[in-house]
């Protein structure tokens, strides 16, 4: 952008900033739980199947980012990704406001990084669209 003193390296730096600041703090909150637990505590959430088909479900959703973000485009990638995470979550009573966001949050997404931060995203199939 024209008269803004930034250059490639601002938003990845910012995230890493924030990823480290992140990660600082619950080093230090687990490490002061440690002393009554032990080492090792497996809590409630994560004996339920449930949480790991959800687990499942995101790293799928991130190997299929992977696989087809370049060919099909982040818009429709990250749609059928929201969707499915949406309705594994929220069940098929919210089939319809699954939808509704999962089509207009990766535009939303793409505008942001595309237009305003020039963060470029794979286009694919909608590239004259967008």
């Amino acid at each position: 952008m024209p008269g803004v003193q930034y250059g490639a390296a601002v938003f990845p730096r910012a995230v890493l900033a924030v990823m480290f600041g992140a990660g600082a703090w619950l080093t230090v909150k687990g490490l002061m739980t440690l002393r009554g637990t032990g080492w090792l505590q497996v809590d409630a959430w994560a004996r339920r199947p449930g949480s790991w088909i959800m687990f499942a479900l995101i790293v799928a959703g991130m190997v299929f980012y992977i696989l087809a973000a370049d060919a099909i485009g982040f818009v429709p990638v990250a749609g059928v990704i929201i969707f499915v995470l949406l309705l594994a979550a929220r069940g098929r009573a919210h089939l319809l406001s699954s939808a509704i966001l999962a089509l207009s949050f990766p535009l939303l997404l793409y505008y942001i990084f595309v237009n305003a931060l020039r963060v470029p995203l794979p286009a694919g199939w909608l590239g004259g669209v967008l």
